[in-house]
C-alpha cells in the first residue's frame, strides 16, 4: 500500500528532523524551538503538522506536564520516509541537471548556427563564394557581423532605414549573443532547494563593488530559449532573400506554403 501523501511542510519537518539527527548522530531529540526557529513557519501550522505526523506514527512529540510540545523525534517509519523523500528529491536534482545540461549545450550549438547563417548571408551579400564569405568573416566579432550585414543590407536596397522585419532581425541577432554570453560565462549548477531547476550563477565586479546574481532555468525555459535560437537561423536566410529577391537563389529560398482555410471556417 502506498504510504499517505504529506504536505510540504510535513516533508520539511521531516528533512528537518533526519538532518537534524544525523549532525548530533542521534545523540538527542530535537528541540521545539529549534524548529520553530529553522522552519521559521507560523506555529498553529507547526502544531497542526506535528500532531498529523504523530497521528501516522512518523514522530513522537515530547510534551510538558501542561500538554506544550518540547521536544520531538523520528519514528523508524518516520526516519524511512525521510530518507524516501531525500532519495526521490536527489533523483530530480539529478534529472533536471542532465536535461539542463543537454539543453545548455544545444542552445551552444544553435548559436554556432547562427553565426554560420550570418557569415552565409554576408557572402550571398557581397556576392562571393561561401568559401571567400567564410575567408572574410572568419577573424570578426560577433558584433562586427551583425554591424557588416546590416550595412550590406542597407546598400542593397538603396534605403536609409531597413524594413521592419530585417530590423527586429538585427535586434534578435543582438539579443543573441548577449544569451550565448550569458551562457557561456556563468557558472551552472545543480539545485538543491528548487530541484526541478538548475541554478545560474554570474559575478560581476563594477566600480571596485562585488556582486553575484543567482538565477534558476527548468530544463524547458532552456529548450524555448534553443526554439528561439533556432527561428533565428530560419529567419536569417528568409528574410535576407524575400527583402533581396537576387539572393533567393544562393540562399535556396522558398516562400512560406500558404495556409488554407478549411471548408465553412471564417476567411478573417
Amino acid at each position: 500500500m502506498a504510504p499517505e501523501r504529506l504536505s510540504r511542510l510535513q516533508h520539511r519537518i521531516l528533512t528537518w528532523l533526519s538532518q537534524k539527527k544525523q549532525r548530533t548522530q542521534g545523540a538527542m531529540a530535537a528541540s521545539y524551538p529549534e524548529l520553530v526557529q529553522a522552519l521559521a513557519h507560523e506555529e498553529a501550522d507547526l502544531c497542526h503538522s506535528l500532531a498529523n505526523l504523530e497521528a501516522k506514527g512518523l514522530i513522537r512529540l515530547r510534551r510538558t506536564p501542561e500538554g506544550e510540545v518540547e521536544a520531538l523525534d523520528l519514528t523508524l517509519e518516520g526516519r524511512q520516509r525521510a530518507a524516501l523523500r531525500t532519495l526521490q528529491r536527489g533523483a530530480r536534482v539529478l534529472l533536471s541537471w542532465e536535461h539542463g545540461v543537454a539543453r545548455l549545450g544545444e542552445c551552444l550549438v544553435w548559436f554556432q548556427r547562427i553565426e554560420d547563417s550570418l557569415s552565409i548571408c554576408i557572402s550571398a551579400l557581397i556576392g562571393s563564394s561561401r568559401r571567400v564569405g567564410a575567408i572574410v568573416t572568419s577573424e570578426m566579432s560577433f558584433r562586427a557581423k551583425i554591424a557588416v550585414y546590416s550595412a550590406l543590407c542597407h546598400h542593397a536596397l538603396r534605403a536609409e532605414r531597413l524594413p521592419e522585419d530585417l530590423r527586429q532581425l538585427v535586434a534578435r541577432l543582438h539579443w543573441a549573443e548577449q544569451e550565448r554570453n550569458t551562457i557561456a560565462h556563468s557558472l551552472w549548477d545543480a539545485s538543491e532547494k528548487l530541484p526541478d531547476t538548475i541554478r545560474r550563477e554570474k559575478t560581476s565586479s563594477h566600480k571596485g563593488r562585488f556582486t553575484m546574481t543567482a538565477e534558476h532555468f527548468t530544463p524547458e525555459d532552456l529548450e524555448d530559449l534553443k526554439d528561439l535560437f533556432e527561428g533565428i537561423v530560419t529567419d536569417l536566410s528568409y528574410l535576407t532573400a524575400m527583402f533581396i529577391p537576387r539572393l533567393r537563389r544562393r540562399l535556396a529560398w522558398r516562400p512560406l506554403p500558404e495556409v488554407k482555410a478549411s471548408p465553412g471556417s471564417d476567411p478573417t
